[in-house]
């Protein structure tokens, strides 16, 4: 996967090395090109996979899209080498005797920061901003380059490994796919819908006999008029006017768990 596209890394190192200011900027144009291509690269397989809709693609960036993925394969930000063995006996787990290859990632907070980073590189400063110190921009590529070649020579493979649990979006009806092995036993994780126009949360749980559960994420809260009414999280904006859909009171958000009374008695609901 790294290796499809390292002209674009080999090109941002010999215009580093030059050091001309001008030659920096190109650089850093090159190294994000090669990050958002590693990217793409790979959503692209899981796209092809129908692990992810066909437009997912064409909305987000790579950070964004990185985080999404690692719904669909959570070992993306971890070091991992794959390997298999020969059971002596049916269901007991033997150390591996044949290592297939090895898999070292582009860790999420690090493609984040740098990514962003390198984009900022890629903009004229303001009127009184500080002009980028050379020295300093080039340890700074010469130093990300350094983290990539290392990831680049450290990984052999990059396999598909993919047991989907899947559901339909309650929101939008898309497929929804999330690795087995993204959901932990806690029932802390929350899948995201990854249609693009949706992107509903789901928190997973698992229920020892029935499998995992997918509830919608909304916060539920109490009108003065005894009716439970709920707001979608997508929704929830500090100050946002929401009412009872049964007696209309109206309440601003003034945090997502907490309602301010009596703000607009305008009668009529309003949609939450």
């Amino acid at each position: 996967m790294y290796r499809d596209h390292v002209d674009h890394l080999d090109r941002a190192t010999a215009l580093t090395e030059r050091g001309e200011l001008s030659d920096l900027r190109y650089a850093a144009l090159e190294m994000r090109l090669f990050l958002e291509a590693v990217v793409y690269d790979k959503l692209k397989r899981w796209v092809d996979q129908r692990a992810a809709p066909p437009d997912f693609l064409s909305k987000w960036q790579a950070p964004q899209l990185l985080q999404a993925l690692l719904q669909i394969s959570p070992w993306e930000d971890s070091e991992q080498v794959i390997a298999i063995g020969m059971e002596k006996i049916p269901g007991v787990p033997v150390p591996p005797t044949h290592v297939l290859g090895r898999f070292k990632p582009i860790g999420l907070g690090w493609l984040r920061g740098t990514y962003n980073k390198l984009g900022g590189l890629l903009h004229s400063p303001m009127l009184n901003g500080a002009k980028p110190d050379p020295d300093r921009l080039k340890a700074f590529l010469l130093e990300a380059i350094a983290y990539l070649r290392e990831r680049l020579e450290a990984t052999t493979t990059d396999g598909l490994m993919f047991q989907p649990i899947v559901f339909n979006c309650g929101e939008c009806g898309t497929e929804v796919r999330v690795s087995e092995d993204a959901i932990r036993d806690e029932g802390d994780f929350v899948a995201k819908c990854l249609n693009v126009k949706c992107e509903a949360p789901y928190r997973a749980v698992r229920e020892q006999g029935i499998g995992c559960l997918f509830t919608p994420l909304v916060q539920w809260y109490d009108c003065s008029c005894g009716h439970r009414f709920k707001i979608d999280p997508r929704r929830a904006v500090v100050g946002r006017v929401v009412s009872c859909p049964e007696c209309h009171e109206r309440y601003a958000l003034e945090s997502w768990y907490l309602l301010k009374l009596n703000v607009d008695r305008t009668s009529g609901p309003i949609a939450t």
